[in-house]
């Protein structure tokens, strides 16, 4: 029964730990992708997106933006995944109805 709720809470923890690494891909490829576009079309003589250069440069800022926000994010989402990881080690290994195989077991170290 105890090997199961800890089986689940480990399970939520590599969850979040995956979310994170998620935000943080599709954030960079997101930000960096405005950015590009920000850039080409700040570096091109005849600007089709915008008016002017400001335009796209106001896209490359705001493509910085995102990319940093995203990575920002992505970081504080997987450091919870971690800090519940590292509270269900200490549970485990306190755990007095779980021997050292089924410790192994569930911390995934079989």
């Amino acid at each position: 029964m105890s090997m199961s709720r800890y089986w689940e809470g480990y399970l939520h923890a590599r969850a979040l730990n995956g979310f994170g690494a998620t935000i943080k891909a599709v954030s960079l490829s997101v930000g960096g992708l405005l950015a590009l576009i920000g850039f080409f079309s700040c570096a091109k003589s005849q600007n089709n997106m915008f008016d002017s250069p400001i335009g796209g440069f106001l896209m490359f800022l705001f493509g910085v933006f995102v990319g940093a926000f995203g990575y920002v994010l992505s970081v504080l989402v997987q450091a919870a995944g971690q800090l519940l990881k590292a509270h269900f080690d200490c549970a485990v290994n306190g755990s007095h109805f779980l021997n050292d195989d089924q410790r192994a077991k569930v911390m995934s170290l079989e």
